[in-house]
This record gives structure tokens, sequence and C-alpha cells, in this order.
């Protein structure tokens, strides 16, 4: 009998929302119930096949469908590493498709990290804390499987709940990585580190998590690591650092015919040249990201923010643009529901533009300000508007 028995009988107990008492009752001890979902005890063919038919299941232990089971999942996390995402989806469907065998199989474990892994993806957060609740209430995980937890989990407490506690988070348990994760491990601790944290821990962890994916050949993430890289030498002052990353993406990106991560990589560089002043160059960038841009809300709203902020800079925003661009952006923000701190920043940009300044600098106190959560962009953005 296999050895994650105690988690099959577990989840579906508590899948089927029934108490240890419910399912022992007429079987076994509740005890004895206990000790077999964490694994202390093996329960013999007639106690497991009375257990799972009051569950109202039944362990298929046919070696072919075992084998489909794995290679879905295997195929699953190809397509994950390489963020082909209808590959992923199409994968995920076929598992959803099979659940009745998996939550009956030595897979269990490894089907909800899957799904734990797609819902991250497509930023479910509902869904994906409910799997990790699951998952943490699992009494059996082979160590392969809890480095993927440990990953997973990293990525969710840095998206949803704190950057500072998925840092602790992923330090505290390093040990646990095997490494097979340990690229993915550094890639998402380089995430972590990036924007609230500290961007030069972000390069060590992105340089490192680069080089272990290049070993693999997974070009995918090692653009996202070049990108990352790119943007933190940029936020350090280490211009020349972050022109040279950018020029490579790019270069790298022309060659590997990626529409969406070429586009994403132009606008980064767009966004970087805009920051160094140089807005004529940043201009020509943000034009041929336009039509791309335009049938993608959120990214079609960043640019028009980006292009209009540079026009600014360049003078070369003329009366009757200004309520076309105000327009514009707020339909687009709307539409993709960005942070009101951008709406109230399309105003501010309204009121530069028209020289108000009593109004402009009353509406970024009391408005503007009061929206920026982080120390250090209420710094800057005090010292770009306030004190220049």
């Amino acid at each position: 009998m296999h050895k994650y028995i105690g988690n099959i009988i577990r989840f579906n107990r508590i899948k089927a929302k029934k108490t240890q008492q419910e399912v022992a009752a007429g079987i076994c001890s509740i005890s004895h119930l206990s000790k077999i979902e964490k694994g202390v005890y093996l329960p013999n063919q007639e106690t497991l096949n009375l257990l799972l038919e009051r569950l109202g299941k039944k362990i298929d232990f046919e070696q072919e469908r075992h084998s489909q089971l794995s290679k879905l999942i295997d195929d699953f996390y190809y397509h994950w590493s390489y963020s082909e995402v209808s590959q992923m989806k199409l994968t995920i469907e076929m598992m959803e498709k099979e659940e009745s065998h998996y939550i009956v199989s030595d897979y269990l474990n490894r089907y909800l990290l899957a799904q734990l892994a797609y819902e991250l993806n497509e930023k479910n957060y509902e869904k994906a804390e409910s799997l990790l609740y699951n998952l943490d209430n699992l009494e059996i995980m082979s160590n392969a499987d809890i480095s993927k937890f440990v990953v997973l989990k990293m990525s969710f407490l840095n998206k949803y709940k704190d950057s500072k506690k998925a840092a602790e988070y992923a330090e505290s348990n390093e040990n646990l990585i095997v490494s097979d994760d340990k690229a993915e491990y550094f890639y998402q601790k380089g995430l972590i580190y990036s924007y609230n944290i500290s961007p030069s821990l972000s390069l060590i962890h992105m340089n490192k998590a680069y080089e272990s994916f290049g070993k693999g050949t997974n070009f995918t993430r090692m653009i996202t690591c070049k990108s990352v890289m790119a943007i933190n030498y940029s936020r350090l002052g280490l211009m020349k650092e972050a022109e040279k990353e950018y020029i490579e993406l790019l270069r790298m990106l022309s060659k590997f015919r990626n529409e969406n991560m070429l586009h994403e990589t132009r606008y980064n560089y767009g966004i970087f040249l805009k920051n160094a002043n140089r807005y004529d160059e940043a201009l020509v960038v943000f034009k041929s990201c336009e039509q791309y841009f335009s049938t993608k809300e959120e990214h079609q709203c960043l640019l028009i923010l980006a292009m209009w902020e540079t026009k600014l800079h360049l003078n070369d925003l003329q009366e009757e643009e200004i309520l076309e661009f105000t327009s514009s952006f707020k339909n687009s923000a709307s539409k993709c529901k960005l942070h009101k701190k951008y709406l109230v920043y399309a105003d501010l940009m309204i009121l530069k533009s028209k020289k108000n300044e009593k109004e402009y600098y009353r509406l970024l106190e009391t408005n503007y300000l009061r929206l920026i959560e982080k120390e250090n962009s209420y710094i800057e953005i005090r010292k770009r508007y306030l004190d220049s």
C-alpha cells in the first residue's frame, strides 16, 4: 500500500465535510483513524476499503492510469516554467477531468501543488488561499513536494500578503529546497526583494537564478530575470548597467520572437529613458509600443500615462490633446481597475500642464501623497514634486 494513503483519507474527508467521528464510526476508533491520516498507521485492505466506501471513493491501481496522471503533471510544470499560458490552461483542464483519480492516488499532493501554481499564475487569490490551506493540512509530503510547496508559498506571500514576511519565510525554509527547485527559489527571492525590500539583494538572487536557468536552457525565465535585473540596476542609479541589460534583452527578444515580452521590455526601456531625462528617445520607444498595447487594457493605460508625462517634459502636449489624453487614460484606468492613485495622478498632470500650481499642490498633498503606501515612494514623490 502506498505511503500517501493518510493524505488521501484526510483530503477526501475534509472535502466531504465529515468529522473523524463520522468516518470512523463502526470501522475503527477515532484515534486509529487519526493515526492513519497522519501516516503513523497503514490500514489493512479491509479497513481501507470501508473508509473509502464511506467517503464514496475507490482507489484505482491501474498502472497505465497512474502513468497518465504523472505525465499530465509533468507537462503542466513544463508549461508553467516556460510561461506558456494557453498550454498551461489546457493541461490543467485535462487534469481537472481526472480529479476523481488524482484524489485517490499517490499524485494527490502533486495535483494540488499544480493547481496552486496555476491559480497563482491566474491571480485567483481565494482559490490559491484555499489550496494553500489544504496543502498545509496534509500530513505527509515528499521532499520534492515540500520544496515545491515552499516556492509556491513564497510567491503567494509576496503577491497577497507581505514581502517582508515572504522574505523571512524564504530564508527560514531554504534548507527544504531540492536541487530541481533551486533556480525557481532564487527567482522568487529575486522578485520578493525587488520592489519593497532591497534592489541589491534582488540582483544577487536574480543573477543566481539566471545562471541556474541558463544551465537548463529555460530562455523564458532567463529573460524575466534580466528584465528584473535591469529595473533594479536603474533603481540603484546604476544607469550604464541598466541600459546594458535592456539592450541585451531587446537583442535576445528580437531573436526569440515573443511579441508580448518584447513589447513589455520596450516599455520598461522607455520608462528607463524617461527616468534618465532622455525624453526624445523615450517617446520614440513608447511610440513603437503604442499599436501593440492598444488591445491590452492595463498596459495601454500605463503607456498613455508614460507618453503623457514624456510629452509634458518635451512641452509637446498641445492644449487640445489634454482632454483627449485625460479621457483615454481615465477610461483605461477604470476598465483595468488600477489603483486610485493613477486617476489622481491624471488630475495632477492636467493641473501641471495648465500651470495651476495652487490647486496642483493642494491635490498633491491632500490626495496623491496620502495614497502612497511605501515610505521610499513617498520620499521620492515629495522630492520630485514638492522640494524641487
